[in-house]
C-alpha cells in the first residue's frame, strides 16, 4: 500500500476506533462528488430511481467513518497491512481541512 503525501486527495487513513481504511479527499472534492451524485439522481426516471437510496448525498456523509461513525479528525495515516488488497475504500474529508 502506498501512502501518498498527507492532505492530498490520495492519502489513505485508518480510523482509530474501528480500523477501517478510507481515502482522504478535500472538502472541495467531496462537494463536487455530492453535486454530481445528486444531479445524477435528479435525472433518473422514477422507475430507475427505485434502485438508488432515497436520501440525497451530503458533504456531511464524508465527515465520519463508514464503519463506526468516528469523526474524520479521529484517523491516522494508514500503514501497510491496515487494508486487504482489493478492498473498496470509502472517501473521507482530509484531516487538514
Amino acid at each position: 500500500m502506498s501512502t501518498p503525501k498527507k492532505g492530498t486527495d490520495l492519502s489513505d487513513v485508518t480510523c482509530n476506533r474501528c480500523g477501517r481504511v478510507h481515502r482522504e479527499v478535500s472538502r472541495e472534492t467531496a462537494e463536487a462528488q455530492v453535486e454530481n451524485y445528486n444531479k445524477h439522481l435528479r435525472g433518473l426516471e422514477p422507475k430507475d430511481r427505485k434502485k438508488w437510496p432515497e436520501k440525497p448525498a451530503e458533504v456531511s456523509d464524508y465527515e465520519s467513518c463508514d464503519g463506526c461513525g468516528a469523526f474524520y479528525l479521529d484517523f491516522r495515516d494508514a500503514k501497510p497491512g491496515d487494508c486487504p488488497v482489493g478492498a473498496t475504500l470509502g472517501a473521507i474529508i482530509s484531516r487538514t481541512e
